[in-house]
């Protein structure tokens, strides 16, 4: 009798370990998340990542989830003195990419990743004299100073990831990602609206970048 209860008692045991290992709060396949960035020391709130993408999901498997990132903006600015001066710019961009998730425990769960990134900026500021007009294309004059400034641009490149996500509970995670970076950016020429084009508007047309990239802040997030 006593044999009996024991062995009852360690089945049951056994197989309530084994439930637990198998009710995971981690994301499965199917599952689709989105998440916000935020700054507990500045106290601000943003999309996940430096371009302030929207930021999604998709889980495949268990373990291995498609990466998407889209950014659209669009932003105008009518100032009167001394002249109608309207200034307008738009970026458009998309981030592809794949994400490899580890075992990790329950609630825990790493990954590394990679995907591609495109993105394009334009720039237009309309002088409206009232009789005549200055468009000039590509960028937006500053004009005390001459210079230029939002340049339009196209970018293009790499980023190779590695972080972790962490559920407090079923559908809700936290997690930190590190990025290392590798892209293009190619300016856009500058029309200044009298005939003239002007190339190179930094120190040259174009810059190449590759090295890290801290995304400050904590990733919160929830699985739909």
């Amino acid at each position: 009798m006593r044999l009996r209860s024991i062995s009852i008692i360690l089945f049951l045991s056994v197989s309530l370990i084994k439930a637990q290992a198998q009710d995971t709060l981690k994301a499965k396949a199917k599952s689709i998340s989105t998440e916000l960035n935020v700054n507990l020391f500045q106290g601000s709130l943003s999309f996940n990542n430096a371009l302030q993408q929207i930021k999604v999901r998709y889980f495949r498997t268990d373990d291995v989830a498609y990466r998407f990132g889209f950014i659209g903006s669009y932003n105008q600015y009518n100032n009167q003195t001394p002249t109608q001066n309207t200034q307008k710019t738009g970026t458009f961009g998309v981030n592809l990419g794949l994400e490899k998730h580890f075992k990790g425990t329950r609630r825990l769960s790493p990954y590394i990743g990679a995907e591609l990134s495109f993105v394009a900026k334009w720039s237009k500021q309309v002088f409206d004299y009232g009789s005549s007009q200055r468009i000039i294309k590509g960028g937006w004059i500053e004009q005390t100073s001459g210079s230029y400034t939002q340049l339009g641009y196209f970018r293009y490149g790499a980023n190779f990831v590695s972080g972790f996500d962490y559920y407090p509970a079923k559908n809700f995670f936290f997690g930190y990602e590190f990025t290392f970076q590798l892209y293009r950016k190619s300016y856009s020429d500058v029309d200044d609206g009298n005939g003239t084009i002007i190339n190179g508007t930094l120190k040259g047309s174009s810059e190449f970048f590759i090295g890290p990239n801290l995304i400050n802040g904590i990733r919160l997030g929830y699985i739909f």
